[in-house]
């Protein structure tokens, strides 16, 4: 839905190596937006919320009306570098577009929708006059949150039913932790070979929907805000119908945030421990990084189950989670762990400092197959074996598979 003939967009990077997900596949810039008559402060910050849109536009035709010239593909772009910039990621870029009924630069269509895309020809693209900054979710009051489930879970004689699963979601993350009665997804995304038109289409085997058709109430935790970090949420209109809350981290911005498909629910938080049974338990951290990045602002997850523990957390390596100045987030790397969610999708980075794996303990590395971000790494994988974890890996994988971990 578009509001008249709009051909204007105001938007934010997402990922710079992306892979369009309609046309041919090619590399392409992929973006936040809204249209032009939104783009103000108090419009953006509005109590009712703003319709977001998806842009992907080809890397090559956004770099030459960017810069004045194609990238040089010899060497890594310093434009490429705004991956991992926080202060780059918050910068706007105004985009005019012609629509286009046949495949041209790129497409655009609202996030949170089953619409398909609509193609266009991109006019012009540069640096928005007005930087506007978004604000954060407003956070929890309490410091601590302490949930708790119903009493009959609680009975110290009643053995656990919660387990956590991971998913193979292509260059993406998303696993679960439920008793199929209730469900608290970490993370919730998806990347190639798992895709928009896939998904959307029903023509991939899809276990996440099978395994949640039957449960009623769902939390998320977001780690950060990346796309490969939440883009089943916007794909899948029957799983938002089931979301009672979306935890992210305080402090957090994100465009996305501010559709009213979601911006009711999210709730900023520091630190959120979750009685889950007698001997089950989530505990969520908020980080305080040295490094001023994007991954670095996140939550990192710990699950416990009748004595068994499990490590997630999204995009956060292990070594940074040494130095974290929160001292709950930087006390587990002194943990040993029966599961890891691989941090970062396998990158070079999480190779280092790996936490200590206990006996039979499994690494799961959720990773597609985007040439451009060449995840998982080899040196990675080589590692978690080295340090006695049993690796789950199957960065090829087409569909949507579950694989129970704890």
């Amino acid at each position: 839905m578009y509001t008249s003939e709009t051909n204007v967009f105001y938007c934010q990077i997402d990922s710079c190596r992306a892979l369009k997900e309609y046309q041919q596949g090619g590399r392409c810039v992929r973006m936040l937006a809204v249209e032009e008559q939104f783009f103000e402060s108090n419009t953006l910050e509005r109590k009712e919320g703003v319709k977001v849109f998806s842009i992907e536009v080809s890397y090559w035709t956004f770099l030459q009306l960017l810069y004045g010239r194609l990238p040089d593909v010899s060497k890594r772009e310093k434009f490429d570098l705004l991956d991992e910039s926080v202060e780059a990621r918050s910068r706007w870029y105004r985009l005019k577009v012609e629509w286009d009924t046949t495949p041209r630069d790129g497409y655009a269509y609202p996030t949170f929708s089953e619409e398909q895309p609509r193609f266009f020809r991109l006019l012009s693209c540069g640096m928005a006059s007005q930087n506007i900054h978004l604000l954060s979710p407003p956070s929890l009051a309490e410091e601590v949150l302490n949930l708790s489930v119903p009493d009959g879970d609680l009975n110290a004689s009643t053995p656990s039913t919660w387990t956590l699963s991971a998913f193979h979601v292509g260059q993406g993350m998303c696993s679960i932790v439920s008793n199929k009665k209730r469900a608290y997804l970490l993370d919730i995304g998806a990347g190639k070979p798992v895709i928009r038109p896939l998904y959307q289409g029903k023509k991939i085997r899809n276990d996440l929907a099978r395994f949640i058709d039957g449960i009623d109430t769902i939390d998320i935790v977001l780690s950060h805000a990346d796309q490969d970090h939440w883009r089943i949420l916007a794909w899948d209109s029957t799983l938002r119908k089931k979301i009672r809350h979306i935890y992210v981290p305080k402090g957090a911005k994100s465009l996305a945030y501010k559709d009213p498909a979601i911006k009711f629910d999210i709730k900023a938080i520091e630190r959120l421990h979750v009685d889950l049974s007698a001997n089950s338990w989530l505990d969520i951290y908020r980080s305080a990084p040295t490094q001023n990045d994007d991954n670095g602002h996140c939550l990192v997850t710990v699950f416990e189950s009748a004595g068994k523990r499990a490590l997630i957390a999204g995009d956060y390596v292990y070594s940074r989670i040494r130095t974290d100045t929160n001292t709950y987030v930087a006390e587990l790397h002194a943990m040993d762990f029966d599961a890891v969610i691989v941090p970062h999708h396998g990158d070079a980075e999480s190779a280092n400092e790996i936490v200590k794996a206990r006996q039979g303990a499994v690494a799961f590395f959720s990773a597609g197959d985007n040439l451009a971000c060449k995840h998982p790494t080899q040196v990675s994988r080589d590692s978690h074996i080295n340090e006695k974890y049993r690796e789950i890996c199957d960065n090829y994988c087409p569909d949507i598979k579950r694989v129970l971990l704890i």
